[in-house]
C-alpha cells in the first residue's frame, strides 16, 4: 500500500508544463464499482490540484502482474508507504 510519484517529476526531468503522475497502490476489494483500475480513479481524485494530474490506482496484486505498473515503479519515488507493505 502506498502512493508513489512517477514520470518526469520522479525522474526530475519535468518542465513547468509537466503534469504529476501518481500511482496509488491499494488493498484488493470486492465492490463491483471498484473492480477495474480506471473505475477507482474518481474515488481518489482531489477536489482540486494546482497542476495536471494523472492518477493510476491499482491493487497490489494487479500491480505485480502489470508491465505498465512495473515500469512506473522502476523510477517511482515513494511519497507514502504503509509500514511492512510488500513492494511490487
Amino acid at each position: 500500500m502506498g502512493v508513489y510519484l512517477c514520470g518526469s517529476r520522479a525522474k526530475e526531468t519535468h518542465t513547468v508544463t509537466s503534469d504529476v503522475d501518481l500511482l496509488v497502490l491499494i488493498r484488493g476489494g470486492t465492490e463491483p464499482a471498484l473492480l477495474r483500475p480506471h473505475d477507482r480513479i474518481p474515488a481518489y481524485l482531489p477536489d482540486s490540484f494546482p497542476v495536471g494530474l494523472d492518477l493510476f490506482v491499482y491493487t497490489e496484486e494487479e500491480a505485480r502482474s502489470s508491465p505498465f505498473v512495473r515500469r512506473l515503479m522502476e523510477e517511482a519515488v515513494p511519497l507514502l508507504e504503509e509500514e511492512g507493505a510488500p513492494g511490487v
